[in-house]
């Protein structure tokens, strides 16, 4: 398994993941059951893990896919910027959330306002994390492009394609 494979496999993780224990959260503190907050900031620290693990293999992924037909250098760097950035939000959260549990565990009653703040933290990661996601997406898939990337290598007309 090379880079790429790695990373197609992988890069998945911290986007559900971060989606995963936010719903398990906001579930978990609403029904003020610690247990399942408990579950969501485990959550939290395993997709922190995945995101490095995702930005790590996307380096040796870009270098398989920069130079095929259609692929957008542009997209490529969008793509890796906020990459970087949801990358280092998600091991801020993971930090945060293993800082909570650790507290939690010292402490019985801390109160729901450290849940609360790395519930907030998992909604701004999310979003961040779905961002680098789509941009991914759109390095291989066209389709879902806005129109306006920069794209290398020969245009194919629809009628020279074969269809069997």
């Amino acid at each position: 398994m090379d880079a790429t494979h790695l990373h197609l496999i992988v890069n998945h993780v911290p986007i559900l993941g971060t989606l995963f224990a936010l719903i398990l959260g906001v579930y978990g503190a609403a029904r003020r059951q610690p247990d399942v907050v408990r579950m969501a900031l485990m959550a939290l620290v395993v997709v922190g893990v995945a995101s490095v693990v995702a930005t790590r293999s996307g380096e040796g992924a870009e270098e398989t896919v920069e130079h095929l037909p259609g692929v957008s250098e542009r997209i490529i760097h969008e793509h890796e910027e906020a990459a970087e950035v949801a990358n280092y939000g998600a091991i801020a959260l993971a930090v945060l959330a293993l800082g909570v549990l650790v507290w939690r565990r010292r402490e019985t009653d801390i109160g729901r306002a450290p849940s609360v703040v790395v519930l907030v933290g998992a909604a701004l990661v999310f979003g961040l994390m779905a961002r680098a996601g789509n941009l991914g997406g759109q390095i291989r898939h066209t389709e879902i492009r806005d129109g306006t990337a920069e794209v290398r290598g020969p245009a194919v007309d629809a009628d020279e394609v074969d269809h069997d």
